[in-house]
């Protein structure tokens, strides 16, 4: 709706030298009128190994997050009122650290995973995961 703006505070990679900040593991809402917090959409603070590391819109009502855990690395569908969420996808493919996840218009999704080139890989999803 353009009423906010969804931020992952996830881990991060920012590359070779430089040291990451600590990650909330929230994902949050801001006002997109004047940016002030809103709410937490999301907290994965509860599961210490669970980092929300990208966000991308689904649809009207919902957020996919890509959650790097080395354990169980998996995209979820999170409401974006935060009344719910669900485990979308869990897939052998999701076997590097994720990166970057963005949305594609036939309704699947590519997922960057690796953490440095020219290791990194990119996924395609259907609309079903």
């Amino acid at each position: 709706t353009g009423q906010y703006v969804y931020v992952a505070s996830g881990t991060s990679f920012p590359g070779t030298g430089l040291t990451a900040a600590t990650p909330v593991n929230v994902i949050a809402r801001f006002r997109a009128s004047d940016g002030s917090f809103d709410r937490i959409v999301r907290d994965f603070s509860a599961n210490a190994s669970d980092s929300p590391v990208d966000i991308a819109s689904y649809d009207a009502d919902h957020i996919l997050v890509a959650v790097e855990n080395a354990a169980s690395r998996r995209i979820e569908i999170v409401a974006k009122d935060g009344s719910s969420y669900t485990t979308w996808v869990t897939n052998a493919a999701l076997t590097q650290a994720l990166g970057a996840m963005t949305a594609t218009p036939d309704g699947g999704f590519l997922v960057a995973k690796g953490t440095a080139s020219p290791n990194g890989t990119v996924e395609k999803f259907n609309s079903s995961g």
